[in-house]
């Protein structure tokens, strides 16, 4: 009885392990962008350019952070801002330390300038332009992977490409179950593009990711 009790907690927390694997993205990305700017973080523009990165890496995962953690993206303000930022910045303290420790400084030793009003912070949000991710729309012709799943779709213009099954997908569907019914189904794939490394060539591409599939 109490294996079987260990051997559930072990996959209840791999599986929540596995949903959240995007907040380390988003919290990588927001790093490696926010080390461009640590020589300005003392100052306003600096403050803002750190709040953009976040944004801008937590955009592709719009939808699994309103799943998740009841986070609107289309319709980011002042408390939306605070709660994704609280989120992301806890996940950057395993990949870059230093670049916390500075921005803790920057206020503790009182050199930052006026700090940035709420509201102000709320308009720069709002005045970046929240482009949806794009979609195409045509017919399943290849599903293929053994540890990642890729779906070949081609288009009614002729158009063929793979996207990559990675992270959890927003279907009406037990879709983990039912895609493989889908060879030879239209369908609508909503995806965006992240860079990896392709064994094959030796060198960094850009991958179609999917974020959502309707059929």
């Amino acid at each position: 009885m109490l294996k079987k009790i260990i051997l559930l907690l072990l996959v209840v927390v791999s599986a929540q392990a596995y949903s959240q694997k995007y907040l380390d993205i988003v919290a990588e990305k927001s790093c490696d962008c926010a080390t461009k700017v640590t020589e300005d973080i003392k100052t306003q523009e600096g403050l803002l350019k750190f709040g953009m990165c976040i944004y801008d890496a937590a955009m592709p995962y719009k939808k699994n952070f309103k799943k998740d953690h009841h986070i609107n993206m289309d319709k980011f303000d002042e408390e939306q801002g605070r709660k994704l930022g609280t989120l992301v910045a806890v996940r950057m303290a395993n990949f870059c330390p230093d670049f916390l420790v500075k921005l803790g400084q920057a206020y503790n030793e009182g050199n930052a300038e006026e700090a940035v009003p709420a509201a102000d912070t709320a308009a720069a949000y709002e005045e970046v332009a929240v482009e949806p991710n794009p979609t195409a729309t045509g017919t399943i012709t290849k599903i293929e992977g053994t540890q990642f799943i890729a779906f070949t779709l081609k288009e009614s213009n002729g158009t063929i490409a793979t996207y990559y099954w990675l992270y959890a997908i927003n279907s009406p569907e037990k879709f983990e179950t039912t895609y493989l019914s889908k060879l030879n189904k239209a369908a609508t794939i909503e995806y965006f593009e992240q860079e990896f490394f392709d064994a094959k060539t030796k060198t960094y591409k850009l991958f179609r990711v999917i974020a959502s599939i309707s059929f």
